[in-house]
């Protein structure tokens, strides 16, 4: 999420991108981790009422980059990006576009009470224009994407149940007036139902009292007809793909299930259905036919007739898709997203009203549209575009006459949320701890970077060479470990904690296994490496001195670059290869090398015990026990 320019970074900031840089860190190889500005808004907007000016951003964005700077976060600012800048906004618009060409977006009136006191100091309950996406088109493709990503904690659960099941769709309808020919509407509603294949016995069509048809100036039922119970309208309803009027009810209820607004009556496939249509008097197509083996065909359906109902949900789906007339199987939980906003500060809605062509967006080759300027915001009274003249008269693109622009902006999320369009974020915890042992690192780089002694791994012995084995084998398991932390499970905290692990290892190791061995040496730079995401000046600092320590012996500490620049360690494959024997720590005998097909046989693995070659036998002089000592 882009930061608001409209003031200073707090602890929230620090918080929230530190998250995003540990994994921008960790992924710097494989994706982008760009930083951008929501310069639009009303938190703008408000900060420019209290100064009585026109809202700034470019000195905020300026003084908010060299705090994040300070940070040490990995941001690509080679690809910043700033909301309210023409370049960014005039793809937002052109997005906003293809929604509204493919039936997307549109507008409506919805009733606004006192909870618009935050944004316009009003209390006055009225009814404002809003446009919306029509998002619930899209719930199948939603579901369908989700089949594809992994599950993590019930993440993956929870977000098909908020979209829920597509269990049926909306069909496209056109409002009709009876006894009033001189009166023309244009106006079309979309009205759900869960029984697709039985549209051809629609009886009415079923609106809530608080539909936008009841009220504001889209109002085409008249409010004499607004009671607490199911009523009959003068209204009529055509459905565009069956072709068939159906009348238009008042529910008598405040809410449908799910969030729907608009429901079609088929009494055939609904009981509820047929007690309202038979309480009004309405009749309506018989389409189903039980047979005798209990399935039901369709009946009276045209084209469709003779099919089964499951077979002609997919059918009658399918082909009013084609014909354009709706049915896109859809939830009903979903609402439709309310994006625009009376305000001045924010990406201007790219529709123009035209008296004689209806709303018609502008065109894409004369895009963006840019905002008027104006002298100053009070935050009182309408839109401060509806004052702006010369901006909001304008030529319909259509049939060249005279038109006015759409004075409504969208809203700071609808801005923020099209960079996904353009870039990645990350989510995730930032931890800063110190993991790196200071006192491992003092000796190697003390020894080796003044040049006191030569590292020669020949020169140790078979403990040193089985303490450094040890140590291979922690950095293996570490490097598995938290590279399925920052990529899996985004455990930071267990991350750090097998940082630490690793820690204790190599604070723990002699001096000799510090100065002669490569497993010390490479470990040491792939946890300096790993910490990096988490604690990046640190990090950097301890890179800076090991990178100068003379004689490596391996390849790790001969990359070029700060440890940000370098590559994520990976697994040795030796390690990933299952081994034929395992070594076995035995009390009296110290370690015994033992086949892995017989390791949990214990009468195989003490006839081995008692075969190995064994040393001297000491006795104890104190206790009954006797000591096998092994040649080195």
């Amino acid at each position: 999420m882009f930061p608001y320019p409209s003031g200073r970074l707090h602890m929230g900031h620090v918080r929230v991108y530190t998250i995003s840089d540990t994994i921008g860190h960790f992924q710097r190889m494989r994706v982008l981790n760009p930083m951008g500005w929501d310069a639009y808004g009303l938190p703008a907007e408000h900060a420019a009422w209290t100064r009585r000016t026109g809202p700034k951003g470019a000195d905020n964005i300026e003084s908010m980059r060299k705090q994040l700077d300070s940070l040490g976060l990995c941001f690509n600012w080679d690809r910043e990006v700033t909301t309210c800048l023409p370049d960014y906004y005039k793809w937002t618009q052109y997005l906003f576009i293809k929604l509204f060409e493919a039936g997307l977006a549109y507008q409506k009136e919805v009733r606004a009470s006192s909870y618009l006191s935050v944004c316009v100091s009003s209390t006055i309950e009225r009814s404002i224009s809003f446009s919306h996406h029509h998002v619930t088109l899209k719930t199948g493709p939603l579901l369908d994407a989700l089949t594809d990503l992994p599950e993590w904690y019930g993440v993956k659960s929870m977000q098909a149940n908020w979209i829920g099941d597509c269990s049926g769709c909306f069909f496209n309808h056109i409002l009709k007036v009876l006894n009033a020919s001189s009166m023309k509407y244009t106006y079309s509603v979309v009205c759900y139902t869960c029984s697709p294949e039985a549209v051809f016995g629609a009886a009415y069509v079923s609106v809530l009292p608080s539909h936008r048809l009841l009220h504001g100036s889209m109002k085409h039922i008249p409010s004499a007809l607004l009671k607490f119970c199911d009523s009959l309208t003068e209204v009529t309803a055509l459905n565009v793909f069956t072709g068939r009027e159906v009348p238009v009810v008042i529910f008598g209820k405040n809410e449908f299930d799910g969030h729907l607004d608009t429901v079609i009556g088929i009494p055939e496939s609904n009981e509820e259905d047929a007690e309202l249509a038979r309480s009004l008097g309405l009749s309506w197509n018989s389409v189903l036919k039980t047979e005798e083996d209990g399935t039901q065909t369709l009946i009276n359906s045209d084209e469709f007739t003779g099919q089964s109902r499951v077979e002609a949900f997919n059918s009658v789906t399918q082909k009013a898709r084609e014909r354009n007339a709706g049915a896109y199987l859809t939830s009903t939980k979903l609402r439709d997203w309310l994006i625009s906003r009376q305000c001045y500060w924010g990406t201007s809605i790219p529709i123009v009203h035209c008296g004689g062509c209806g709303p018609v967006p502008v065109p894409v080759e004369e895009l963006p549209v840019m905002l008027p300027k104006v002298p100053s915001l009070t935050g009182k009274g309408a839109s401060p575009l509806k004052k702006a003249r010369d901006w909001l008269s304008c030529q319909c693109p259509r049939c060249k006459g005279p038109a006015e622009r759409e004075t409504d902006t969208m809203d700071t999320f609808h801005n923020n949320t099209f960079c996904v369009n353009v870039l990645i974020s990350n989510l995730s915890i930032k931890y800063n701890t110190t993991v790196i042992p200071a006192v491992c690192f003092n000796v190697m780089l003390c020894l080796r970077w003044q040049g006191l002694e030569t590292p020669n791994p020949s020169v140790l012995n078979k403990r040193e060479r089985s303490e450094a084995r040890k140590i291979w084998e922690n950095k293996n398991y570490a490097i598995t470990q938290v590279t399925g932390h920052f990529t899996e499970d985004f455990l930071f905290n267990a991350a750090i904690s097998r940082l630490m692990g690793l820690t204790n290892t190599l604070s723990q190791a002699s001096s000799r296994v510090v100065l002669h061995s490569v497993e010390f040496e490479e470990a040491l730079a792939s946890l300096c490496v790993m910490a990096a995401p988490m604690c990046p000046h640190l990090a950097s600092e301890l890179w800076a001195g090991l990178s100068q320590v003379r004689n490596p012996l391996g390849s790790v500490l001969s990359g070029k670059g700060s440890v940000l620049q370098q590559p994520w360690p990976s697994v040795d494959p030796e390690y990933l290869q299952t081994p034929d024997t395992l070594q076995l720590s035995i009390w009296a005998c110290g370690s015994v090398s033992v086949p892995r097909e017989v390791a949990q046989d214990a009468q195989k693995v003490q006839e081995l015990v008692l075969n190995s070659p064994l040393g001297k036998a000491i006795l104890s002089p104190r206790m009954a026990l006797i000591y096998f000592l092994e040649d080195e």
